[in-house]
Parts: structure tokens; sequence; C-alpha cells
């Protein structure tokens, strides 16, 4: 999952990290367990923050600002201090402090449902689930204090790929 180091930032899911990285100085988190993860990972966030979703800016504002779920640089004046509570917030998530960000999304769901909007209700409700699994998904715990290596490897073609991990 990369955090664009644009001046309107967004939040996309790349394969290219390498090339990013060193072009553009964007953030860059993961690896993921699967991409199923990571694109859903990217839409919950796509849907709680109101970062830019246009690649390229469009000259009027698009359906995303008009759902909430834009700040439309292409038509308002966004500055960068707009951007950086929002900016840190995504951080400190992907970076695993999540308990602010699923604080977030219970609020959400509680606030929809005293409302009546139980299909957003449902929809915050399926976002949380899709974070557990992401983090259920990334954690491995061996508490049985045994020294381990791993080895891994890959072949393709003339070409062989060697992963050791020291545990």
């Amino acid at each position: 999952i990369c955090l664009t180091n644009e001046t309107h930032p967004r939040v996309i899911m790349s394969r290219e990290i390498g090339s990013l990285k060193r072009k553009n100085k964007h953030k860059i988190f993961g690896p993921y367990p699967n991409v199923k993860t990571s694109s859903d990972t990217v839409e919950i966030i796509n849907k709680l923050y109101p970062l830019r979703k246009c690649k390229n800016l469009p000259k009027k504002y698009c359906l995303y600002y008009t759902m909430n779920e834009c700040l439309a640089p292409c038509v308002n004046k966004v500055t960068k201090a707009e951007y950086e509570p929002i900016i840190g917030n995504i951080t400190r998530f992907l970076n695993g402090n999540d308990t602010e960000f699923i604080n977030l999304l219970k609020n959400k769901m509680t606030t929809a449902s005293d409302l009546l909007e139980f299909e957003k209700a449902i929809e915050y409700r399926e976002m949380l689930n899709s974070l557990e699994v992401l983090a259920d998904k990334q954690k491995m715990t061996l508490n049985d204090g045994v020294t381990r290596d791993i080895f891994g490897y890959a072949v393709k073609d003339d070409l062989i790929n060697i992963q050791i991990f020291h545990m």
C-alpha cells in the first residue's frame, strides 16, 4: 500500500515498490498476506478519509466529493495543514497502530445505527471484520522459546532465490 507524496496525496495499491520509493519518495507499507486484504484496506481508508482518488486532477469536482469522500482539490484550495492530520492517522494505522482507526469505525457504525441508517452500519461492520482478518493473518506467535532457521526457495528458468530467516 502506497501513500503518495504528491501535493494532494492518494492511497493506492502498488506492486512497484522500488521505482515508487526512488522516484517520488512515497511512503510504502506492507507486504500484506494477499491482494484481497490489501485492496480491502485501501478501499476502507479511501471511504473513511477524504483524500483524492483521481489519478489526474479533473477540471470539476467528481462523485467522491458529492459523497464526502474527497476534499476536491480540483476545485477547492486544500492546504497541506488540512492533509497533515489525515496523513498522520493513515500512517499510524498502516504502521500497525489500529486502535484509533477501529474506534473511528465503531463510532461511525454506532452513529449510523442510531440514525437508523442500517445499511451504512452494516458496511462499517464489514469494514471492521475485514480489518480483523488483516490483523489476524499477519500475526505469528511462537512462545516456546526454541531458536529456528526457516529456509525458503523459488526456482525459475536458470535462477534460484533463497531466503533464510533466523528466529
